[in-house]
């Protein structure tokens, strides 16, 4: 009996290790597949990309590698928690349902489609809110910085993010921002000089913007400059009262300058 008793309490004892094995082995396999949902959802809904397109241009990256990188690094930093996001946000079929979402045509999407994506854009609003609060009362300055996840998946930890002004990526995007504008400031120097080579002008002449200056007759300029940071770089079409708006045109012999950023926008003299 005491033989019997031993080898049902092992039979016992390894019926539960195979349990506790297999129920380990699919929260496992949950989780790997969740991720693999998160990371197609974000490579669908190119949050990536998105980023990228206020990236600097090759030749600003060539000028400053640095920044570059930092820009690189922050966005892959931004790119995995927004993984982490969705995964945390979702269950599985939620995620499912979104990613196949995705990848079919507005055309194949009915009425109860839309109200599920609806449902689920609110609950991930409703998480971020929950999140941003959450920043907000742990913050120990009481400041109203926006919460982000921090490395710490699945754990509820959360970091006040810190002022935008200080990441690499606004510091880049500056950058970026500053060189696009003194790219600006040269070609409207190198109007003025071909006006005033053709006009007979000398330093210290006053001109102003002219409608002339674009056009197959007198290409001065390809297009109305604005500065990347004023109101005027949405415009979907730019026009010569926002380059003036934007820049200071100023007399021959005197480079232009950007009212935007007077101090820091500014040709070498």
């Amino acid at each position: 009996m005491t033989t019997r008793n031993q080898a049902t309490r092992i039979i016992v004892r390894l019926a539960a290790l195979l349990i506790l094995i297999n129920g380990s082995t699919v929260f496992a396999q949950t989780q790997t597949s969740k991720r693999t949902l998160a990371e197609e959802l974000v490579k669908l809904t190119k949050t990536k990309d998105r980023m990228e397109k206020t990236m600097a241009t090759a030749q600003e990256r060539k000028q400053n590698p640095e920044e570059a990188k930092m820009m690189d690094d922050y966005i892959s930093k931004m790119n995995e928690q927004m993984i982490r996001f969705y995964e945390e946000t979702y269950t599985e079929d939620e995620l499912k349902f979104l990613v196949k979402f995705n990848k079919s045509p507005l055309s194949a999407h009915n009425s109860k489609d839309m109200e599920t994506v609806m449902a689920l854009t609110e609950k991930l609003m409703a998480k971020t809110q929950a999140m941003v609060k959450e920043a907000q009362s742990n913050s120990p300055s009481g400041s109203k910085d926006t919460g982000v996840i921090d490395g710490s998946a699945g754990k509820g930890n959360r970091n006040t993010r810190p002022p935008l002004t200080g990441t690499p990526f606004s510091r880049a995007l500056k950058t970026s921002q500053k060189n696009k504008c003194l790219n600006n400031l040269r070609q409207i120097e190198a109007a003025k000089d071909m006006y005033a080579l053709e006009n007979g002008l000398t330093n210290g002449a006053g001109i102003v913007f002219s409608t002339n200056w674009i056009g197959d007759a007198h290409c001065f300029l390809k297009a109305w400059p604005v500065c990347p940071d004023s109101t005027n770089a949405n415009a979907k079409i730019q026009t010569q009262s926002m380059t003036e708006n934007d820049y200071d045109i100023n007399v021959i012999g005197s480079n232009a300058k950007c009212r935007i950023h007077p101090e820091s926008h500014v040709l070498p003299k």
